[in-house]
């Protein structure tokens, strides 16, 4: 040990020799335990670690433990047995604590029990925790080391000796048959922990250990998110929120995984790397993007426009989609067809989709005319009495109805009909209509003789 960082309610220590300056150790004292073991955990700064409570018999993935010293050299792989402190001999074990977490722990004794309290039997006096994928941080509870009246006790990380565990601990060491401190050791810097080893120093004592917490060396992983709406082929028909989910043990370098937003693009390619001691990762995802309807530009029909009964009109319309391109363009009739064959208003209408799943429609009426309906006038032909007076009426949309009553027939150069028409001497009365989109109607005709 060459020096003290800080010291508060937990001692912090870390170690100057060259191979080690990247370990931390840090003592929490006994009056850091907690029957609520996730708030304990949280202010061990262990909640999130991968703990072993030793109350199952298989240990964690990557733990072994091994014993040595007084007792022949046995490395486990689970526990050969629970060794629980309300039920493990000696009655309730004299009042004695060994877990942290609760009533579980591991000994220094190959059987994990004790057989009587007052006599040493066979105490290992190496106990050595390995952990063979390596952690970046790594935590025990220690408890019934009898400082003391016993022996005091040597602390390795690695194989390193770092010196007396209890002078190390310093203030928050609580010697005794008690929760003694506990101890959590960090590596940074691309340093490991690979075995934590404790050493009675001269007599054997019988010591427990618990809530075993490790945070695994862990390879990176790099995965893509993104947010947006989905279309067709792949496409998005929204801008893309781009973000990448990195992890790793220890914390990844990354390179190119900032988030970002993905405007219109035909194919963009975003990779992120990440990078730590134990590997490297990457991942790369092509983002295709459009937010733009295709566009129609319809030119014939025009809207509001009138076309006579099978005149030479044909439709013309294009589509366009300057990023994904279109996937469809469809109109009431095909490009190059008549669209004059059937009198009265129509409705043309053009869809356009493009390969995103965009979809623009766009429609216009037109009209078509046949021939205008024949005007219908009010009063029958034939001889009457007097003045008559008589109107003129048409059934077509917009017709305007000239009249003679010399006997000719009507152009668009005769009299326009106003309103009521008084026959008053014998005449012959000829009415046509003419309307926007229809030829000229039939002529009505009515002869009246005036008496």
């Amino acid at each position: 040990m060459k020096g003290l960082r800080a010291t508060f309610a937990a001692m912090m220590i870390v170690l100057g020799a060259s191979a080690y300056a990247d370990i931390t150790l840090t003592f929490f004292p006994s009056s850091t335990f907690s029957t609520d073991t996730a708030a304990m955990n949280e202010a061990l700064g262990i909640s999130n670690y991968t703990i072993d409570d030793f109350s199952s018999i298989a240990l964690i993935s990557g733990l072994t433990i091994t014993l040595s010293g007084v007792v022949p050299t046995t490395t486990l792989t689970a526990l050969p047995a629970l060794f629980n402190q309300n039920s493990s001999g000696c009655g309730t074990l004299n009042g004695q604590s060994f877990s942290w977490t609760n009533a579980y722990a591991i000994t220094n004794t190959t059987t994990n029990s004790i057989q009587n309290c007052g006599v040493a039997q066979g105490f290992a006096q190496f106990t050595t925790f390995n952990y063979s994928p390596g952690a970046t941080s790594l935590g025990i509870g220690l408890a019934n080391f009898q400082s003391l009246d016993i022996t005091k006790h040597e602390l390795f990380v690695n194989g390193e000796d770092l010196g007396v565990l209890e002078t190390l601990a310093g203030a928050n060491w609580s010697p005794g048959t008690v929760l003694n401190a506990y101890l959590r050791i960090d590596a940074t810097n691309g340093a490991q922990i690979n075995s934590v080893t404790f050493e009675n120093l001269t007599g054997q004592d019988f010591v427990g250990f618990s809530d075993f917490a490790v945070q695994p060396l862990a390879p990176p992983t790099v995965t893509p998110s993104l947010v947006g709406t989905p279309g067709l082929s792949g496409w998005y028909t929204s801008t893309v929120a781009l973000s990448w989910t990195v992890t790793g043990n220890p914390a990844p370098t990354t390179s190119g995984c900032a988030s970002a937003s993905v405007p219109n693009t035909k194919d963009k390619k975003y990779t992120c790397s990440a990078t730590n001691a134990v590997g490297s990762a990457k991942d790369s995802v092509t983002i295709k993007v459009d937010t733009v309807k295709p566009a129609i530009a319809l030119s014939v029909p025009t809207n509001n426009a009138s076309y006579g009964l099978n005149q030479s009109v044909t439709a013309s319309y294009t589509c366009s989609d300057a990023t994904s391109g279109v996937a469809s363009c469809v109109g009431t009739s095909v490009n190059g067809a008549l669209i004059t064959s059937t009198p009265g208003k129509q409705t043309f209408s053009v869809t356009a989709i493009d390969n995103a799943g965009n979809t623009t429609t766009k429609s216009v009426t037109y009209h078509v005319g046949g021939a205008a309906k024949t005007p219908v006038l009010s009063l029958a032909a034939g001889t009457y009495v007097g003045a008559q007076t008589l109107s003129i009426s048409d059934a077509t949309t917009g017709a305007v109805i000239y009249y003679t009553t010399n006997g000719t027939t009507p152009t668009a150069s005769s009299p326009v009909y106003g309103g009521s028409i008084t026959v008053g001497v014998t005449e012959t009365l000829k009415a046509v209509a003419i309307a926007p989109g229809y030829t000229r109607s039939g002529v009505a005709t009515a002869a009246y003789t005036i008496q």
